[in-house]
């Protein structure tokens, strides 16, 4: 039979077969199958309904054969495809972009996050205080990780919120704003295209990641449709859904602090671009990234600033510098 069927298959068809059983959508179907398997009643049954398929099967002529295994293809495709369109809706919810009915679910978590935040941002201080020579190893260990966790969330409530994901990917997207004065909503997507094509693609392999890690935490919910058959499912789904939550946060850090590092390192080039007047220390680079913010957000007619003039004589054009508000579009979005 698999001569035959390997047989009607021609190079990229085979290459087609071979990407989607390595898919998640084809561990997910094997997983529904060994539960149909699980559901009869002994190893005997088993062997039965496996090789009655198998007879089935090689009864049938090639051509049978082959559409058999492009409609397998086709299933897994289509399958694949659905859950990964529903990636970024996964992830907003796991960010916590929630509907309004859970405002309060929502307000309860956001206050933990602040608490936490305030907390771990006042022991930080306090070991700082005392001079990092003066710190033990586990203090040292210590102040490290409330460093890392103070930096993942942002400081302003209006700005935090209710998950951990949400709050790795939210501060990363406002520090530009509060560093330089460039709004991240308003000027990425100007800084992206002139990005070097080698940190393009480190963002997208990233943010590939990210999205992938998501998918999983999708299939990982859709396992427990096999409960039914089989009890295994359950574990099966929380086992999957823990080690993809661990990875969607892994790579969302991953992915915050390549962007992070895009603003650090090539921000320039936006003014560059722009003939906007670079700023000369870090006093003038905010009010110049707000006042580039507010130019790009809606233009302005006034005299200032002069292309290539004396940074120092930078002004926000007419209408004032931007306000930061609270409600923004996530990294993830």
């Amino acid at each position: 039979m698999l001569t035959k069927l390997w047989t009607g298959l021609d190079g990229k068809l085979a290459e087609r077969l071979v990407l989607v059983l390595l898919s998640p959508a084809a561990t997910f179907w094997s997983a529904g199958a060994l539960a149909r398997l699980d559901a009869l009643p002994s190893v005997g049954h088993w062997r039965t309904e496996l090789d009655e398929a198998g007879r089935q099967i090689s009864a049938l002529p090639a051509a049978a054969q082959l559409l058999l295994v492009l409609g397998a293809i086709g299933l897994l495709t289509v399958s694949g495809s659905l859950v990964n369109a529903l990636s970024l809706p996964a992830l907003r919810l796991m960010e916590g972009y929630w509907p309004g009915i859970l405002a309060g679910p929502r307000r309860i978590l956001v206050d933990r996050q602040a608490r936490r935040r305030a907390s771990a941002a006042n022991r930080w201080r306090a070991l700082l205080l005392r001079g990092e020579e003066s710190l033990s190893p586990e203090e040292t260990n210590e102040a490290i990780r409330l460093d890392h966790l103070v930096k993942r969330i942002p400081p302003t409530p209006a700005q935090q919120m209710p998950t951990r994901l949400g709050n790795v990917l939210r501060a990363a997207e406002s520090r530009p704003a509060r560093k330089y004065g460039l709004d991240p909503v308003v000027c990425w997507p100007h800084l992206w295209l002139l990005l070097p094509d080698t940190v393009r693609e480190e963002i997208a392999l990233a943010r590939a990641a990210l999205d992938r890690a998501a998918t999983w935490m999708i299939w990982g919910l859709l396992f427990l449709v096999w409960t039914p058959w089989s009890a295994w499912a359950v574990p099966l789904a929380l086992v999957v859904l823990t080690l993809s939550y661990l990875s969607t946060l892994r790579a969302a850090t991953a992915y915050a602090d390549l962007v992070e590092a895009a603003w650090d390192l090539h921000r320039s080039a936006l003014y560059s671009a722009l003939r906007w007047p670079l700023p000369d220390n870090p006093a003038s680079e905010f009010a110049a990234g707000r006042a580039v913010t507010t130019y790009l957000r809606r233009g302005g007619r006034g005299p200032l600033p002069r292309f290539g003039q004396d940074p120092s004589e930078v002004a926000p054009p007419h209408g004032g510098a931007p306000e930061e508000t609270g409600n923004r579009r996530s990294l993830a979005g």
